[in-house]
């Protein structure tokens, strides 16, 4: 990118490209890694919730948490990253996006393996075709574990299948697969973000969401994990989205909140951040193209503004505006005075802010 960093650090969109970076919050940090190394020490099925305020680095720990499992847990997690649906009708649309994020042809061959095909005749006979099947018979078989609408003709010559996947259905397939991988000692690791989307749905939409997500628990006493994020100011609001029967699999366990920093936090976090996109043979400054007294005083001022709050997202928008905005001097460092005009250029109101 230039001589200070190998890509943007400023970003403000979660992804898996960066999702080995973690700055400051070390007590999250060792939650999300405890949490990971639970699952290497008991099969149970689990729920958990990350809550917090928008733009406080959800989304992130979500994408770092698969990325500890993916370091730390080899092949026996498996990991699906999944946005709730903004306009969720029933379940099979949140089944579409799980599937889509499944390495499926691994997870057939574990339906092979462990299901009796009496149990659920169509999902065997789709995992034999995506297994053992050519280029006529793999496609139909995709289509159909995506919940697609395959010709029905093609797909009964083909594979034997002999229906779609329809609403009722999507559960029993899900459960089905997650049950195939709790018999081979592997766990679907379910990361669903952006959860309080639930709060707007019709009452049937989550009633059946909320209804198939019981369901998969009841099934799957093992090899099942959950962790939902919910976007809320407050823990209570964030529980609340869930009935009796789901809060028990959450049990006596602290949610994982991720609160706003104070300016030693934040400045943690920004410099931990730099580091992360650093060129590999990068001798300058930790502060550069910034210095200390810049960071020092950008933090402060962000620390002042009433609507505005210390958290991933303020910051990396302030830092990033800097950067783009303001010049460096022959030390590689920005200019206090030009940093104290550009920063009031900036909209520092509640709705930016959030």
């Amino acid at each position: 990118m230039d001589q200070f960093f190998v890509s943007s650090p400023f970003t403000l969109v979660a992804s898996a490209a960066n999702a080995a970076c973690w700055s400051g919050r070390h007590d999250v940090r060792s939650r999300l890694e405890r949490l990971c190394h639970s699952f290497s020490k008991r099969n149970d099925s689990s729920l958990d919730m990350i809550w917090a305020n928008f733009g406080s680095g959800k989304s992130h720990a979500l994408f770092y948490l698969g990325h500890v499992v993916n370091e730390q847990c080899g092949e026996n997690v498996i990991p699906a990253f999944v946005e709730m649906p903004e306009q969720l009708q029933h379940f099979i649309d949140l089944y579409r996006r799980i599937v889509l994020n499944l390495p499926l042809k691994r997870i057939c061959q574990m339906i092979l393996d462990r299901l009796p095909p009496s149990r659920n005749p169509n999902l065997v006979r789709a995992a034999s075709a995506m297994v053992h099947g050519g280029a006529f018979e793999r496609p139909l078989a995709e289509q159909w574990l995506h919940a697609e609408r395959p010709n029905l003709r093609e797909l009964k010559k083909g594979t034997n299948i002999d229906a779609r996947i329809d609403d009722p259905a999507a559960c029993d397939v899900l459960s089905d697969m997650i049950w195939s991988m709790a018999q081979t000692g592997s766990r679907l690791l379910l990361l669903l973000d952006e959860f309080q989307r639930v709060r707007v749905l019709q009452q049937r939409a989550r009633n059946s969401l909320l209804s198939n997500l019981r369901s998969l628990f009841s099934r799957n006493p093992n090899g099942l994990t959950v962790v939902l994020v919910v976007g809320s100011r407050v823990e209570n609001s964030a529980t609340e989205l869930l009935p009796p029967e789901l809060l028990t699999l959450v049990g006596m366990r602290p949610s994982i909140s991720l609160p706003e920093f104070n300016e030693s936090e934040a400045k943690e976090f920004l410099l931990g951040r730099l580091a992360f996109f650093r060129p590999p043979n990068y001798s300058g400054a930790p502060t550069a193209p910034f210095g200390a007294d810049v960071i020092d005083k950008t933090l402060t001022f962000i620390h002042s503004k009433n609507a505005a709050r210390l958290i991933p997202r303020t910051i990396l928008q302030a830092f990033g505006y800097l950067y783009d905005e303001a010049a460096v001097d022959e030390k590689g460092e920005m200019k206090p005075q030009e940093v104290e005009r550009l920063l009031a250029e900036l909209r520092w109101d509640e709705q930016t802010a959030t």
